[in-house]
């Protein structure tokens, strides 16, 4: 909020357009969730800033495209409209133009950067308090959630292909510039059927996505070095999502890196669907028309005992022919007692084996995948496959921020628009 000074003249400030447009969004959220003041900071001692005050900042720093601090800055001090709006509270001085130092009332770089790298807590509470607001204005939100993965190029000098080195992508020789990234691989589709690998330093973001009539909502959001499979992202995300919620999604898309039985079972606990593809490294075993699975050669198999493996139940199934003197199965396991298959008897393990994938049900449900990747398109138009950042807090707090940004312009679309000078407080 622009407050009212005896030096300031709230019209010229009020007529700063870049400071209305941020008006709208911020207003949009309540940044009450955040407290007045860093606990961290000594008692008593000068009043800080707000924590909001350096959210909104950084906030403007992703919207604007802004790939530094010192650019952001620079761009603050061009408008000390939007300097008020964000909520520093303003040096008073008459011989300015707008009755306060802009300069004197910014934080310096050094204290953005350190909210940059330390801010990541601050950015997940507003992020759940603007999953909260959606909410409100949607009560469906969440009933069909889409997770995905993507990754971001860290910012170091084996990115660069304009850098001659003799060991750009051995995972052996850590780069210098940020120890917490790590070596990955991005699979490259050039033409059909043909695709090729692409290594580099980084990390993956994954997140849970929500299509609703407002908008893509982002639910839930993990940032991790680049990991081997993606499917280890699911369990932070799926507990973030409930958090969130306050209970699962009814129904559940992804593609084929998160086919495994825990994700299905997610929702099927509660009737829901998982509308995955099968990853091609487990494939479809063939079935009778009972449902018994058949082995290489073709036999029905026979089933046996109920057990348990790992933290899920199966049923043991054995090879029809063993028992049998004269039965002969040119399968090479056959001469070490026949085959053995293990079924998953969990509800996830049994839709993920009996779920039509052709059904209309299915197809559209999938078809709701899509948001995730309008998601990732948007954060990729801000610049954020590539945060000009070190260190896992830094780029953590870099890309919630890119989410929680697109949050908020969905809530701000949402939400009647206030324009009044001096509106309700951030």
């Amino acid at each position: 909020m622009i407050p009212a000074s005896p030096f300031s003249t709230v019209a010229s400030l009020a007529v700063d357009p870049v400071a209305e447009r941020y008006r709208q969004i911020f207003v949009s959220l309540d940044w009450s969730v955040l407290p007045t003041r860093d606990p961290d900071r000594s008692w008593p001692g000068p009043k800080p800033h707000s924590p909001a005050a350096y959210a909104k900042a950084l906030l403007v720093k992703v919207l604007e495209g802004k790939s530094s601090i010192a650019a952001l800055r620079r761009f603050l001090v061009e408008h000390p409209a939007l300097v008020l709006e964000a909520g520093f509270r303003p040096v008073l001085d008459p011989t300015q133009p707008f009755g306060f130092d802009v300069q004197r009332t910014l934080p310096s770089e050094r204290w953005l950067r350190h909210h940059q790298q330390y801010g990541a807590a601050a950015v997940e509470a507003l992020l759940s308090a603007s999953v909260h607001a959606l909410r409100k204005q949607d009560p469906n939100l969440g009933q069909v959630v889409a997770i995905d993965a993507t990754h971001h190029y860290a910012w170091v000098r084996q990115n660069n292909p304009n850098q001659t080195l003799s060991a750009r992508f051995d995972r052996h020789c850590q780069p210098a510039g940020d120890p917490d990234c790590r070596l990955g691989g991005k699979h490259r589709h050039s033409a059909p059927k043909r695709s090729k690998t692409e290594a580099f330093w980084g990390y993956h973001s994954a997140i849970a996505a929500a299509p609703s009539v407002l908008g893509d909502v982002v639910l839930a959001v993990t940032v991790q070095p680049v990991v081997g499979q993606e499917i280890t992202l699911f369990s932070a995300l799926a507990a973030q999502t409930e958090t969130v919620l306050g209970h699962p999604p009814t129904d559940l898309t992804a593609d084929a890196a998160f086919d495994a039985w825990r994700v299905y079972d997610w929702v099927a606990q509660h009737g829901g669907m998982a509308a995955i593809p099968l990853n091609p490294r487990g494939g479809r075993p063939p079935r009778s028309p009972e449902g018994h699975p058949c082995c290489a050669m073709g036999y029905v198999m026979t089933p046996g005992t109920i057990g348990r493996r790992n933290d899920y139940q199966v049923q043991h199934y054995r090879c029809p022919l063993r028992g049998d003197p004269g039965a002969h199965c040119p399968h090479p396991r056959f001469s070490r007692g026949g085959c053995i298959k293990r079924v998953n008897l969990e509800l996830g393990g049994i839709q993920r084996i009996t779920l039509d994938r052709r059904s209309d049900a299915y197809q559209a449900l999938y078809r709701k995948r899509t948001s995730v990747e309008r998601l990732f398109s948007r954060l990729k138009s801000w610049g954020l496959d590539r945060a000009n950042a070190r260190r896992l807090s830094t780029v953590t707090t870099i890309l919630l921020l890119g989410y929680l940004a697109i949050n908020l312009t969905v809530l701000a679309a949402a939400t009647p628009a206030q324009t009044a000078i001096g509106g309700p407080s951030m």
